[in-house]
């Protein structure tokens, strides 16, 4: 619902009809405060203002304790018993900033999607001079069941060790299957981690935006690992994991 009173500059202050609009507004005011409270759920309204918009309330009596301030970038809830209750929408973005645990007792239901992590690929004794090789994986490749994005992969030495020589390089590989012959067609993403003794030795990780490396529902992600001449030990394992949001 919204309210608005058009405001005429040319009506005389103190005519009637000035009177009239004065009264207008007041209406108007009162039934967004009305309708704030029947939105807030039973809400005390104590205060409102229409520039900058500040709204403040009470829960059930006392001082107030909330305010959700309008700006023009974000707009602030925030809570007076500390600021790490606060919580902003960024107004360009959509994008919503808290500082504590989302409760939902219904569904969630997100346009942008979730990220979670794909886990489980690793290598036993990775052997120097490897060329681009299938990491296992338990379960096999992961079958992604919506489309979304490649967000990130990570490599880690397992066992306490790390490199001591030369390097291992993991990348994110996409299988798209041919739903009529099941036949699948193989690329790789271009995104990669990589452990190195002139680097990172034990654990590394990439990340990227959102919409760099996408996947449809029915592709197969999976990742290869390449070593040099140079890598030791041969005794290392390491353990891999894929980033997505869907």
């Amino acid at each position: 619902m919204a309210y608005g009173v058009a405001w005429d500059e040319n009506v005389p202050s103190g005519s009637s009809d000035a009177r009239f609009l004065d009264d207008r507004m007041r209406d108007r005011q009162t039934a967004i405060r009305e309708r704030l409270c029947d939105i807030f759920g039973g809400l005390s309204l104590i205060e409102w203002q229409a520039d900058p918009i500040l709204l403040k309330g009470i829960r059930g009596g006392g001082d107030a304790d909330f305010e959700i301030i309008g700006g023009t970038a974000t707009t602030t809830i925030k809570d007076s018993t500390g600021a790490n209750n606060d919580l902003q929408v960024d107004h360009a973005t959509g994008d919503i900033t808290g500082r504590r645990d989302l409760v939902a007792t219904r569904n969630i239901v997100a346009v942008g999607g979730f990220r979670y992590t794909l886990d489980g690929w690793g290598v036993t004794n990775v052997a120097a001079n490897v060329a681009a090789t299938e990491v296992p994986r338990a379960a096999g490749r992961a079958l992604m069941l919506r489309s979304g994005s490649i967000l990130s992969v990570g490599v880690a030495a397992d066992t306490n060790q790390f490199s001591t020589a030369g390097s291992v390089t993991v990348e994110v590989w996409k299988a798209t299957i041919n739903p009529a012959d099941g036949t699948r067609t193989e690329v790789g993403t271009g995104l990669t981690a990589v452990l190195s003794n002139a680097g990172q030795k034990a654990f590394a990780s990439t990340t990227q935006a959102i919409g760099t490396d996408t996947f449809a529902a029915g592709d197969e992600l999976f990742l290869k690992y390449t070593s040099d001449v140079a890598w030791l030990p041969v005794t290392l394992d390491i353990r891999c994991s894929i980033e997505v949001e869907t």
